[in-house]
């Protein structure tokens, strides 16, 4: 993954190679796009990774996605890339008041996101790579709480990407949860893991290839295939 790509507000995505002038030894786009083509001549794949833990990326209208498509689709272009990696973080994705429905969501910036990859897919085929990488906070925390719902969480990031990963579930290649960068998470057993150890990784794993009952909804996330996990 070439990472990051930010945004420059709403949906114009940009990656530039960080200059000389700041990284010394840096490569060059040409380099860049050489090395590219290195990699994927030895049977590997190459994505830009878009947001990361600085970055924020919010959709909040159609036209905010028309731009999205745009903007990463000259990046894909430019650099011959096989696919993107959706890695947004802090307040990209927060649910509005009254969105609890994962399976029909209403927050404009899902919406226009699910609808943005969706016609990236539609426009480079299945071939296409997406791949996730959200924090647990925004994934399985939904168990507990959603979306600032009456789960009791008064925070609506919480579980934010599940309707994400549902609405792209039959466009997603690999969902790669951060099982690095969290807090404790209640699985499937009501219990509560810590990182650092396998027991984490097994039930936060666990939990995306069973799928899980979302707080506060009366709906279940479906079981994800392993081949996507």
């Amino acid at each position: 993954a070439l990472a990051f790509a930010d945004s420059n507000g709403a949906g114009d995505i940009t990656f530039t190679p960080c200059p000389p002038s700041q990284c010394a030894g840096a490569e060059t786009q040409a380099q860049l796009i050489a090395g590219v083509r290195t990699v994927q001549a030895q049977g590997r794949k190459v994505l830009i990774s878009i947001g990361g833990a600085n970055g924020q990326v919010t959709l909040n209208s159609a036209s905010d996605a028309s731009e999205f498509v745009s903007t990463v689709s000259s990046i894909v272009d430019t650099y011959g890339l096989n696919g993107i990696d959706l890695d947004f973080e802090n307040q990209s994705l927060v649910l509005n008041a009254g969105d609890n429905d994962f399976m029909h969501p209403t927050t404009p910036a899902v919406v226009n996101l699910i609808s943005a990859v969706q016609q990236l897919k539609a426009k480079y085929g299945s071939g296409f790579i997406v791949a996730m990488a959200p924090q647990t906070f925004f994934v399985q925390t939904g168990y507990e709480y959603y979306g600032g719902n009456n789960s009791g969480s008064s925070d609506r990031r919480t579980g934010s990407w599940l309707p994400v990963i549902y609405g792209l579930r039959n466009q997603l290649n690999l969902l790669d949860v951060q099982d690095y960068n969290s807090g404790p998470v209640m699985a499937l057993d009501n219990q509560y893991y810590f990182t650092g150890g396998e027991d984490f990784l097994t039930a936060m794993t666990d939990m995306l290839l069973h799928g899980f009952p979302v707080a506060g909804t009366g709906e279940t996330f479906p079981a994800l295939s392993p081949g996507q996990v």
